[in-house]
């Protein structure tokens, strides 16, 4: 039979098991909020990240409606100060320290209406025609006047009603339908010229 004094002894080896347990409790404890917190804290830089990014683009946007908003409607041209913004948003970035933004105004009416080559009625407008064919002698893009022709006739066809392909090197669901991939054509406005 074990005494009093042989259980006193045993039991020294129980403490420290128990200690040993208790400390590596508290460890693995410790550890896990370590790295809790380092989300934590890392959660908390992206958002700070974001909303620096929103109110930044958020300011960025407002400049540019109060150049708009001061505009003379009377007259658009590329010496305005909203045709200047991104001067503008350059020159104030400079003064930030860190992030900055970058953008533009660009007028939408100095773009080419491509939806334009095809009236209301469905009919082909001749002087939008020969305003595509003058645009890509300006920008001297290498292509011949048969390749220009035909790739008008195919952009009429897209957005004509009819279904009779204009000139030579127009296009509609017959085309179409022997590609790889078929599809039909549009004979409708374009969405996008993507």
């Amino acid at each position: 039979m074990l005494g009093l004094r042989d259980l006193a002894r045993d039991s020294r080896g129980v403490v420290l098991i128990l200690v040993l347990s208790t400390v590596a409790m508290f460890t693995a404890m410790v550890l896990s909020f370590s790295s809790d917190q380092g989300d934590d804290i890392e959660l908390a830089y992206n958002f700070r990240d974001s909303l620096q990014a929103y109110y930044l683009a958020d300011a960025g946007v407002e400049a540019a409606k109060a150049l708009l908003k001061d505009d003379d409607t009377n007259y658009d041209g590329l010496d305005e100060d909203w045709a200047k913004f991104s001067e503008y948003a350059a020159a104030s970035s400079a003064l930030l320290d860190g992030p900055v933004f970058v953008g533009e105004i660009t007028d939408e009416c100095s773009k080419i209406d491509i939806n334009s080559l095809v009236k209301e009625d469905g009919t082909l407008d001749d002087i939008r025609k020969e305003q595509f064919k003058r645009l890509f002698g300006i920008l001297n893009i290498d292509i011949t006047e048969d390749e220009l022709n035909n790739l008008i006739d195919a952009i009429i066809d897209w957005l004509d009603p009819g279904g009779e392909p204009t000139g030579l090197g127009g296009a509609e669901d017959d085309f179409y339908q022997a590609l790889d991939r078929p599809y039909v054509c549009k004979n409708r406005n374009m969405d996008t010229i993507e």
